[in-house]
């Protein structure tokens, strides 16, 4: 598992409530 920034996540979070 890959240690990725909170600003990252947060972001990817994001694009992906978007996609859905």
């Amino acid at each position: 598992m890959q240690v990725i920034p909170l600003s990252k996540f947060r972001t990817n979070q994001t694009a992906t409530l978007l996609r859905a």
